[in-house]
């Protein structure tokens, strides 16, 4: 936990600094992106703070980190669909951020507060996939996660065009975007390793080590 507060404080230092200086500069921000004082520094640091932790505590057990991963993206999900909060969040006004008290700061920065749940789902999985894709150098493994890659976008592609999920947000991180930003990573990943596995570059490299 100490390391990981350590890790994230660099973080919170460069968040508060970018809300601080784009004030005092009147640098035009746009509100409806991450909030009125929140930024993409504060969601890094949070989600190493916690994220990060439980990755700590949990280890090398990976499918119990996927399996994390999909329920906190599948909840997110369902939460923001049964309680309406898509359609609050989008047709959320500018002049109905700049409130007091702490209702107000909530409205002020919805969606850098909700999309946590998102992006935490998303750094989990990227968590659980991580001896995959050290394994990718091996032909075998590669085949078996572009299967894994096809998958995931005919998932994504079938889910948007019959209606089943809203479109892609990166302002809340649904469950769309998740999906799209792991099948979109995925490809490029495959794609650099299977350059190395089918040019014998790699094994290459392993015989002069």
């Amino acid at each position: 936990m100490w390391n990981n507060f350590k890790k994230c404080l660099p973080l919170v230092i460069l968040g508060v600094l970018k809300c601080f200086t784009t004030k005092m500069i009147n640098y035009e921000v746009e509100v409806s992106e991450y909030g009125v004082h929140w930024n993409f520094f504060i969601t890094l640091a949070i989600i190493q703070l916690f994220c990060g932790s439980l990755t700590c505590t949990i280890g090398n057990r990976r499918n119990l980190l996927l399996l994390i991963s999909i329920f906190i993206g599948v909840g997110y999900e369902l939460w923001l669909k049964r309680t309406g909060m898509y359609q609050k969040i989008f047709n959320l006004q500018d002049i109905q951020r700049i409130q007091s008290g702490l209702d107000g700061f909530v409205v002020a920065n919805i969606e850098g507060i909700v999309s946590l749940f998102g992006y935490s789902a998303l750094f989990l999985i990227g968590t659980s996939l991580k001896d995959t894709i050290y394994g990718l150098v091996q032909k075998k493994n590669w085949k078996m996660a572009s299967g894994c890659t096809m998958v995931f976008w005919a998932l994504f592609i079938f889910s948007i065009n019959e209606g089943y999920l809203i479109l892609p947000s990166r302002r809340l991180c649904n469950i769309s975007y998740i999906i799209w930003m792991v099948a979109y990573n995925l490809t490029l990943i495959l794609l650099y390793a299977g350059i190395e596995i089918f040019t014998g570059k790699y094994c290459h490299s392993k015989n002069r080590l």
